[in-house]
Order: C-alpha cells, then structure tokens, then sequence
C-alpha cells in the first residue's frame, strides 16, 4: 500500500500518491477513492452493528450494516480504539469486491487552532458598523 492524500471541497475530490507526482481529480458524484463515498461518516455510525470482536492491538472491530450505504458496499468495518473509541481504521468492500484499508494515527481531538489559520477578507462595498 502507498500512503495517498485526499483532498476534497464538497464538489471534486483531489487524490495524490505521496510518493508520485500525478494527481487524479474526480466528481464528487463518482469518486474513485471508497473514502469518499462513506463519508459523512455519521451514514456509517447510523448503521446497525452487526458483529465485533477485540483485536489484538488495544481496538475493536465492528462490522456495521448501514442502509443508506448497502447500493454502494458488502461490507464496512471501523476499528475504535477501546480507550477512547476514536476511529482509528475503516475497512469496506465495495458491490464489485474491491478493498480498502484506511488506517488513521496521529488523531488529535479538539487542537489548539492558531489565529493565523483564519483570515477575514471584506467583500468589497461592504459596510462596517461598529458594535454598541
């Protein structure tokens, strides 16, 4: 497996293979990447669990039956961690049997978001009033 990024703005998804130079710009409406499709994940965390069982490395597989998601996939399986059931990995199997393992680490719940990442620009003709 290759580490990928994937970038999306609610109308297209941008994926790239760190490792490579070529970008692959899709519709929102037909991604190639499965991630995409399972997203927003509140389709998957909505579905009835079917089964779980413990893995070996501190998580816990649950296969979930979602029927917003059942056109698109056989199954799909999220991986919480039992500490603090943050997902950590989303397993799915699409209609057609294709794969994909996403695995998430290095997950930081509510950061600190320095000022700096949110800049106001005033649309032009706008008018300023002071608060009283």
């Amino acid at each position: 497996p290759e580490k990928q990024q994937i970038i999306c703005d609610g109308r297209d998804v941008w994926s790239r293979v760190l490792a490579g130079k070529t970008v692959i710009k899709s519709d929102l409406k037909n991604p190639s990447q499965m991630l995409v499709r399972l997203h927003p994940l509140d389709k998957i965390l909505s579905g009835r669990a079917a089964e779980g069982s413990p893995n070996n490395d501190g998580g816990y597989s649950i296969t979930i039956e979602s029927a917003d998601l059942k056109d698109f996939f056989k199954t799909v399986k999220i991986t919480v961690d039992q500490k603090n059931l943050l997902i950590t990995g989303i397993e799915a199997e699409d209609i057609n049997g294709n794969t994909a393992h996403y695995m998430f680490s290095k997950i930081k719940v509510n950061p600190v978001l320095k000022d700096s990442r949110f800049k106001f620009i005033t649309p032009k003709n706008a008018e300023i009033k002071k608060e009283q």
